[in-house]
């Protein structure tokens, strides 16, 4: 197995998929269905988000863009600013850094849809990147297929299973 790095728990090659999906924008996806957008214009790159931190996203990144992007965060929850130190500029809702300081309890989920449109009102420009509704639920912190798989299969093959759980092969 490759190093991981100093403070890395898993080598960025074998972490991160990069797929294209169109011209200029990629997705850099973790295992668990935590996505990263990078999108690269004519003078300058975005990442949006950027993952749980337990690799080096800089050095995904890098594979598809030789500039260090900015990134933007489009909310402060752990799977979306662990890699935020690996950057030089990082852009977040101006009470992100005193959010992310606090921690949030499970009922402040809640004013989340509401907060997009609020933004959307004075913001000159919003592009969505998902068009479904958005329903946000609370979730055990244990997988009950993984817990199911570990009755019958060794624990190596569990976790193979489960960290491609919903990742389709060549997307």
């Amino acid at each position: 197995m490759t190093d991981p790095g100093p403070g890395f728990a898993a080598p960025a090659e074998s972490w991160f998929r990069v797929a294209p999906l169109e011209p200029g924008v990629w997705l850099v996806g973790e295992p668990g269905h935590v996505n990263s957008w990078l999108i690269r214009g004519s003078e300058r790159a975005l990442l949006l988000d950027t993952g749980l931190g337990l690799a080096d996203i800089s050095a995904a990144v890098a594979t598809v863009c030789p500039e260090q992007p900015r990134v933007v965060n489009s909310h402060v929850h752990f799977d979306h600013v662990g890699g935020n130190g690996l950057f030089a500029e990082t852009a977040m809702h101006e009470l992100g850094p005193e959010w992310i300081e606090a921690g949030c309890e499970p009922g402040q989920l809640s004013a989340y849809p509401d907060l997009v449109p609020a933004m959307a009102e004075k913001a000159a420009h919003v592009t969505m990147l998902q068009r479904s509704p958005t329903y946000i639920a609370s979730m055990p912190a244990q997988d009950p297929i993984a817990n199911g798989l570990r009755r019958f299969l060794p624990h190596k093959a569990v976790y193979t299973i489960v960290r491609f759980w919903g990742w389709k092969p060549g997307a």
